[in-house]
């Protein structure tokens, strides 16, 4: 019975969002502010992954939910885009590319550029605020990597090696490249 409230909550937020009026919009971080990560969908234990954290009551909550990642691979680089929503203010991971050295360049949150968040062997992400998102750039690289990595488990992933559609095989995290 739980699980079918947080469905519900979680449909109802975006629908919420699109249905206040303009005059009204700038007040609704005001209104929910006190709300925080319960405002985001619970998931089971198993479920758990980086986009997932226990809120004060213990319960596994997802503030992220990626609807699509779309990744188009060449020798030289790659060129990603991906939309989703985040519940609250929050980290969003961008793909990597898995054992090699890579730069992300020309990364935009819906058309304006924004600071990647890159620490050492960690993957790179940025941070969005509550509500839509679009993020866009590109990954370069000297040597082509054997994997990229697909960042919050997405609905879609489409991707192209050179223009040229491609499954990107059965996990849904990890686009293998060799082969």
């Amino acid at each position: 019975m739980r699980r079918f409230f947080s469905l519900v909550l979680s449909a109802w937020v975006p629908a919420f969002a699109a249905t206040v009026p303009e005059p009204l919009r700038p007040w609704v971080p005001w209104v929910l502010r006190d709300v925080g990560d319960r405002i985001c969908p619970t998931v089971d234990d198993e479920s758990a992954d980086a986009y997932t954290s226990k809120d004060s009551n213990g319960v596994q909550r997802r503030c992220l939910s990626v609807s699509e990642v779309e990744v188009d691979a060449t020798r030289e680089g790659a060129t990603f885009r991906m939309s989703g929503w985040r519940w609250t203010e929050g980290y969003v991971y961008l793909p990597a590319a898995e054992g090699v050295q890579m730069r992300l360049h020309d990364v935009r949150r819906s058309g304006k550029p924004v600071p990647v968040i890159h620490h050492g062997g960690e993957q790179p992400r940025v941070v969005v605020a509550a509500g839509p998102f679009l993020l866009e750039g590109r990954l370069s690289w000297r040597q082509a990597p054997q994997e990229i990595l697909l960042p919050g488990n997405p609905a879609v992933v489409r991707t192209s090696r050179d223009g040229r559609r491609e499954d990107p095989g059965p996990s849904r995290g990890i686009w293998k490249l060799s082969g």
